[in-house]
């Protein structure tokens, strides 16, 4: 089994020191008892910006324990532009690099 994220693993420790259970995260929060289940199994594992905020507000965070929860909060951007430079992908794109001579049959148009 992987490790948890840490904005799993905080978001069980701030409900655990609410002393809170789930459904009452839930009732508090707005967000589904099943999101919050996921969520803190690593079964989801990006959350929305909104749910993250539905959920500091639920928790009744201070300033500081909701920018350090805020945080966690692994980035889709982040992810996604680490993904794309391992690629290691031409200048030219998807195809390659971009034609150097005259598109055929097409000169005229051009």
């Amino acid at each position: 089994m992987a490790a948890l994220s840490p904005f799993a693993v905080l978001l069980r420790r701030y409900r655990d020191a609410a002393e809170l259970t789930q459904e009452e995260l839930a009732e508090r929060s707005g967000v589904s008892v099943r999101a919050i289940s996921d969520l803190e199994r690593g079964v989801k594992s990006r959350p929305q910006r909104a749910t993250v905020q539905l959920l500091s507000h639920g928790l009744g965070l201070t300033d500081s324990d909701r920018a350090a929860f805020e945080a966690a909060m692994p980035s889709r951007h982040r992810s996604s532009t680490h993904i794309l430079r391992s690629l290691d992908l031409p200048v030219g794109g998807f195809l390659g690099s971009v034609p150097e001579g005259p598109l055929v049959a097409r000169q005229r148009e051009i």
